[in-house]
């Protein structure tokens, strides 16, 4: 796809229940051809009923990316929740078409997630990611994403989060008692 190309792109939020059974169909089947075989190859199994269950839910949220003609090519599955005491957005699966991969368009959706987490007071953002996975593992990373302490010793995911608020320094126990 042509630069041009890319900037007539438009990326919508939807949540689960905005949108009819032909787009999980189609999310279900981009799904399919472009993460199944990686999937394999990384050794995991994939389950048609676990996937279409997870794109189906209704606290689901997508980011969708759409061409001028409103066809989806790409989107970002993602819901709210909270893991450890920490409300979080937890970014489920990035997945965009063949032709508009390699452009930015990936980072600009985590970049997207992350600014839905800020406007919702989320606290971090995080998403989990085959251990072997280490092209979408570093893409994260180079996105400051660090290991998150969910991450088991050798589990076959990774855990990476970032936070998404400003950390407040704790404020001295002399400061708050002083009188004005």
């Amino acid at each position: 796809m042509l630069d041009g190309e890319m900037r007539r792109l438009s990326i919508s939020c939807f949540q689960r229940c905005d949108l009819d059974r032909s787009f999980i169909d189609w999310a279900y089947r981009l799904l399919e051809q472009s993460v199944q075989p990686r999937f394999k190859t990384f050794g995991f199994r994939w389950s048609k009923v676990e996937t279409r269950k997870e794109l189906g839910k209704k606290r689901s949220r997508y980011l969708v990316v759409m061409d001028r003609g409103s066809v989806p090519l790409g989107f970002a599955l993602y819901n709210f929740e909270v893991e450890s005491g920490q409300a979080m957005l937890n970014c489920s699966w990035i997945v965009l078409k063949e032709r508009i991969r390699g452009q930015g368009l990936g980072s600009h959706l985590i970049t997207a997630l992350e600014t839905i987490a800020r406007h919702t007071q989320m606290e971090a953002i995080m998403i989990a990611l085959p251990r072997q996975d280490t092209l979408s593992i570093n893409l994260f990373i180079d996105l400051n994403f660090q290991l998150d302490k969910r991450t088991a010793p050798g589990a076959l995911y990774v855990v990476l989060s970032k936070p998404t608020l400003p950390v407040e320094p704790p404020q001295d126990a002399d400061e708050t008692t002083k009188p004005a």
